[in-house]
């Protein structure tokens, strides 16, 4: 083990000097534990005072109603999550095994979608007869 020279006062000021060490990040950095740690007391003793306002029982049923919602909206989130994967896994399996055709039909269909509500599209499209005799070429 090596020993450190100087005082205590020493060291810190010099690790305080080091290259990317500010003294703004060292009070930051003790005073983020003692806030956390406070904040932890404050909530510890607001719940006490509102379980004895309101009454255990209320309070124990008013925390289970707020668990439960939390509980079905994380629910709710990780379906939609998976129904956006399966379907995004469904289109690119599909875009693979029908290839350009199905590009074609799909290219067809937004192109009608976009008549019938009077948008104008912009994309642009290569047709399936070019693309087929690009490939044929090669």
């Amino acid at each position: 083990m090596s020993r450190r020279k100087g005082s205590k006062r020493e060291w810190i000021l010099a690790a305080i000097r080091r290259r990317y060490v500010k003294l703004g990040l060292v009070v930051l950095g003790l005073s983020a534990p003692g806030l956390f740690v406070e904040l932890l007391f404050v909530a510890i003793a607001s719940t006490y005072l509102v379980a004895t306002l309101v009454g255990v029982p209320t309070f124990q049923l008013v925390t289970g109603i707020v668990s439960v919602v939390s509980a079905v909206a994380s629910a709710s989130a990780a379906i939609l999550l998976w129904r956006g994967n399966v379907r995004a896994r469904k289109t690119i399996s599909i875009d693979r095994v029908l290839g350009p055709a199905y590009s074609e039909i799909r290219r067809g269909r937004e192109l009608l979608e976009a008549w019938k509500t009077g948008t104008k599209v912009s994309g642009v499209s290569t047709s399936f007869l070019t693309h087929v005799q690009g490939q044929g070429e090669t």
